[in-house]
This record gives structure tokens, C-alpha cells and sequence, in this order.
């Protein structure tokens, strides 16, 4: 039996591992802007063929935009204007509120599926993807009743591939919520990293607790400067709380105030419990 054809326009990380969890059960077209991003998909196996988004659109059932925050709705637009009336569109975006607002009056909103997965890692590119790094992981849906019946079945037969669980939200609880969990990390990653970077040199003889804390940092800025961007309110909000915790922490080392900062940890420590919590039942 002939294997349905997805097209993956942008073959780095998040595009090429859904390639690496759909290509034994669909044929894969890669499609990029960069030749070289293109030529290593290709050379990993995470995709079959190249094409130009024109033909690509023309033989895919479905499409996946895994391009960067800041030109997704142009894409998006272009590819459902391009797109047949079965064709569905869903995207991999970790912002949601702007493109979704972009994208709702769109004559064929209806074949578009917001989607984010909570998945990822601190290196950019097909080298560092994997179908593993989606496996057990939660994929957020949003304004889920603007798709249709069709394309909603169409995402959640791939995200049944993949093992990814799909929740739903709106775009707005979305972007509220991974301004919490992922973008503020990020941030704070960047920022630490940033205050020791007069005295780089010294990192060579950090241990385990500068590797955990400034992981992230190593992240790239073409991915995370738009989406900083494109979520700078509720980002922004969060930054004037580590301010104050900031802040907090200062006045009660300089006033050697030992219950006041050990209550302050104690609150970080049970975010932390019900993290690593989370992580155990899963």
C-alpha cells in the first residue's frame, strides 16, 4: 500500500526528530530554506526527499511548519493558500497567542492545528535531533474547536506515532503558562551565563551545579530571540519576580537572617519535589 507523503518545512531539531518518528510509516519530504540544513536531514535518514514548498504542499496530506516564531504565520498563511481542501497544516511553535490571532480569520483556519510540543534540547539542527526526545512527552493544542474534525483526527494519528499527549488550552493559557515553565528558565539560563561571562576563563573548574543551572545557555539565539520576543509580556512579568526573589535572597544574606532565607529555599525545594514527582509517575 502506497505511504502517505508529510512534508517537514524546516529541518532542524524539532522538524527532523518528528521526521525521525513518522519516516518508517510515511514518506517524508524535507523542505528548507538552507541547502546545507537540507543535505544533513537527508544524510541522517530523517528524510526521503527535497522538494520546493510549492510541490511539497501539492503532495503531502499533511504539513508541518517547524521554522522559527518569526516567520511562521507568513508560512502557514502561504501553505494553507496553497493547500488542497483535505490537506492539514499544524505547526511546532512555542508561542501561540500572535500566530493564532494572525491565523483566525484565515479562509481555511478550519485545516490548521495548533501545536507545541514540550520537547527539546539546548543544541539546534538535525545532528542533535531524535524521535526519543519526543517520547512520553505532552503536545499542547490550541483553539482546538477553530480545526476541523478531519484535521484534529489527521495531528492526533502523528502524535499517536510519535507517543506524544496531546493537551488543550487555550493560546493565551499557552503562552501564560510556557513563559513559567520554559521561556523564564531560559532566560534566567542566559542571564547566568551572561554575569560570569567577564571571568569565563574560571568555568573550567565549575562542577555539576554550573552545568545543571546554565544548560540552556547553550541554546540558540536565532531560535529564542523571537520567541522571547513574540512573548515578552508575560516573559517580562516574570523577570520583575526574580527580581524581587532576587532581591530577597540579597537583603537576607546581608542580614544574615537565617530563618527568612532557609523558608525562601524550603519554597524552592518543594518546587522542585513536585517536579521530580511528575517525572516519577510519568
Amino acid at each position: 500500500m502506497k505511504k502517505e507523503t508529510i512534508a517537514i518545512i524546516g529541518t532542524g531539531l524539532m522538524g527532523c526528530s518528528f521526521a525521525h518518528g513518522l519516516n518508517r510509516h510515511f514518506n517524508i519530504i524535507g523542505v528548507d530554506s538552507s541547502k546545507i540544513a537540507l543535505e544533513q536531514a537527508f544524510h541522517h535518514g530523517f528524510i526521503h526527499t527535497c522538494e520546493d514548498i510549492e510541490t511539497a504542499v501539492a503532495l503531502a496530506t499533511t504539513i508541518i511548519v517547524a521554522t522559527p516564531t518569526n516567520n511562521a504565520s507568513s508560512i502557514i498563511s502561504s501553505v494553507l493558500e496553497m493547500a488542497g481542501e483535505k490537506t492539514t497544516v499544524l505547526d511546532l511553535c512555542s508561542t501561540k497567542q500572535n500566530l493564532c490571532t494572525a491565523l483566525s480569520s484565515h479562509p481555511k483556519r478550519t485545516q490548521y492545528v495548533a501545536a507545541h510540543p514540550m520537547a527539546g534540547a539546548e543544541k539546534s539542527g538535525s545532528q542533535s535531533a531524535s524521535k526519543e526526545l519526543l517520547y512520553g512527552k505532552t503536545i499542547f493544542v490550541c483553539e482546538q474547536h477553530l480545526s476541523s474534525d478531519l484535521a484534529l483526527k489527521s495531528a492526533l494519528q502523528l502524535f499517536n506515532v510519535l507517543n506524544l499527549i496531546p493537551q488543550y488550552l487555550t493560546s493565551v493559557e499557552h503562552d501564560k503558562l510556557m513563559a513559567q515553565v520554559s521561556h523564564l528558565p531560559q532566560v534566567v539560563a542566559f542571564g547566568l551565563a551572561a554575569a560570569l561571562s567577564q571571568n569565563s576563563e574560571q568555568v573550567i573548574h565549575a562542577g555539576s551545579g554550573f552545568d545543571s543551572t546554565t544548560r540552556l545557555s547553550g541554546s540558540s539565539a536565532a531560535m529564542w530571540v523571537p520567541i522571547l520576543f513574540q512573548n515578552k509580556e508575560n516573559i517580562l512579568e516574570l523577570i520583575e519576580q526574580i527580581n524581587s526573589s532576587l532581591i530577597q535572597i540579597a537583603h537576607y544574606i546581608e542580614s544574615e537572617d537565617e530563618p527568612a532565607l532557609s523558608g525562601l529555599i524550603l519554597k524552592a525545594n518543594q518546587v522542585r519535589s513536585i517536579f521530580e514527582q511528575r517525572n516519577i509517575k510519568n
